[in-house]
């Protein structure tokens, strides 16, 4: 009869183990389909699909993936695109200043006197009729004042 009872002992730790087992193996499935869950919900094309097999939200995430990366790698290329035209523009625009400080020793004493650079152009104190001809008849103050405004467009100066 002790065997019996060591028989039974055993058995019922086994039987614990196994029920253990059994609790912690579900708990690990129903984790594992919450987490694909999670998954297709931030795919687009199977968010709305709550059927969507497994292995289809796997394959679909792996293309949302790669997609997003190489969206990524053309908005960096984008970027850098930018800033080297930005730079350029810049640099254009201190040459343009230049030449036209440059210019400002050239120009009649009429028109001298209001100023040739872009600020003295946007100023009331200068009259249309002087802006005009200051624009008409030296294109680089021109192509300055039109740089300025375009500068003060792109970078809010």
């Amino acid at each position: 009869q002790e065997e019996d009872e060591e028989i039974d002992v055993v058995t019922l730790a086994e039987n614990d183990k196994r029920r253990t087992h059994n609790v912690l193996e579900r708990q690990r499935r129903n984790e594992l389909k919450l987490s694909f869950f999670a998954l297709r919900d931030q795919i687009p094309e199977v968010a709305n699909n709550e059927k969507a097999p497994k292995v289809v939200i796997l394959k679909k995430a792996t293309e949302y993936v790669l997609s997003i990366q190489s969206d990524e790698h053309r908005l960096i290329a984008e970027k850098e695109q930018l800033r080297r035209r930005r730079e350029q523009l810049k640099h254009k625009l201190e040459q343009l200043r230049n030449s036209c400080a440059e210019l400002s020793f050239s120009l009649p004493a009429s028109i001298n006197s209001s100023g040739c650079t872009t600020v003295c152009l946007g100023h009331s104190h200068m009259s249309a009729e002087s802006k005009a001809e200051v624009l008409y008849f030296y294109p680089s103050v021109w192509a300055l004042h039109s740089l300025q405004i375009m500068y003060n467009c792109i970078f809010g100066a």
